[in-house]
């Protein structure tokens, strides 16, 4: 969790174009040059998703708050990492910048060894767009109606049960993955091209849990057809009050937060990052972006650039003890 959503957006904002102004009195010449010149945002992934909405929030709130035109580029493949590969080797000024997605920082490496560059050492966070908690869905031929139960379940009958994912180190595959630790089950893995195929099987009862994002199972909720056994957040979200977090429904430190955000290539000046981060916090307080992020269930998220790398910190912490517990990755 990153404490800094929750603070008020206006202080948050007020705090952050402040030190952008300090920021630009002790640099001058970055202040006055930056940007003044078209910027280019990446998304590693296909368009039309979540991720390229979040992707075209913020570019819309760079270019009004700059005044330069910023245009979004989709480079997909690999699981992001084409994409990000690129932001990576780019020159460090500013006029490159990279939308990232948790699992692509966190995960990514465990399974793509040749990436070509480390998320970590050779990029910088400039802040993140907002968070969509992954949640737990089983469906109606699934005699389990509690998290518990199917716990119990799958106990009886290890790995008898499957889910479903986007692919390995996906933040569906994380979302199950980190549970089925923490509970200390073992649950079949069928990897999908992305969530639609994966979400036909889960419906025709050959998945029998699918780690899924709200917009993507939402309507199927209400029929009847699937329903939720837990959200992978720390506090329950207000469009499923009912429905307790993993913790609350008895599986001690489960967290699964999808989240999106801001990348650049290292060493780009602090000055930079300071400004674009104070363009990203604005996002919370525009309308219009809040609605167009809830239309596809997204809640708005500032941090300060510091706080994401304390957030990749801890999330890789929690992936690199999964990695070193032995359970299978496939």
């Amino acid at each position: 969790m990153i404490v800094a959503r929750r603070r008020n957006w206006k202080t948050q904002c007020a705090l952050l174009l402040m030190i952008v102004a300090l920021g630009l009195e002790s640099s001058p010449a970055i202040g006055q040059d930056y940007p003044s010149k078209t910027i280019t945002l990446i998304v590693p992934f296909a368009p039309g998703g979540v991720i390229d909405i979040l992707a075209r929030v913020a570019a819309q709130h760079i270019s009004a708050q700059s005044g330069q035109t910023v245009v979004v580029e989709n480079r997909p493949g690999a699981s992001g990492n084409i994409g990000t590969r690129s932001v990576a080797r780019a020159a460090p000024d500013g006029y490159t910048l990279g939308l990232v997605t948790s699992s692509l920082m966190i995960t990514n490496p465990s399974f793509f060894p040749d990436m070509g560059f480390d998320p970590v050492r050779d990029l910088v966070p400039v802040g993140t767009i907002g968070e969509f908690p992954q949640l737990l869905v089983t469906n109606d031929q699934v005699p389990a109606k509690t998290l518990r139960e199917f716990i119990d379940l799958a106990k009886e009958s290890p790995d008898k049960l499957a889910y479903g994912s986007a692919g390995r180190g996906s933040t569906s595959y994380l979302a199950v993955h980190t549970f089925a630790f923490l509970a200390g089950i073992k649950l079949s893995h069928l990897p999908y091209r992305g969530m639609a195929p994966a979400l036909v099987d889960l419906l025709a009862g050959r998945l029998q849990l699918l780690g899924a994002g709200l917009a993507v199972v939402d309507d199927h909720l209400t029929s009847g057809k699937l329903r939720v056994l837990a959200v992978a957040s720390r506090d329950r979200i207000p469009q499923l009050p009912d429905v307790p977090t993993g913790e609350q429904a008895g599986v001690a430190g489960y967290e699964s937060n999808s989240w999106s955000g801001i990348v650049v290539p290292k060493d780009t000046p602090k000055e930079i990052v300071t400004r674009l981060n104070a363009y990203l916090a604005l996002i919370a307080s525009d309308s219009a972006a809040r609605k167009q992020l809830a239309s596809v269930h997204v809640s708005p998220m500032t941090t300060t650039p510091q706080e994401v790398a304390k957030t990749i910190e801890r999330e890789k912490a929690l992936w690199d003890k999964i990695r070193s517990s032995g359970i299978d990755l496939n």
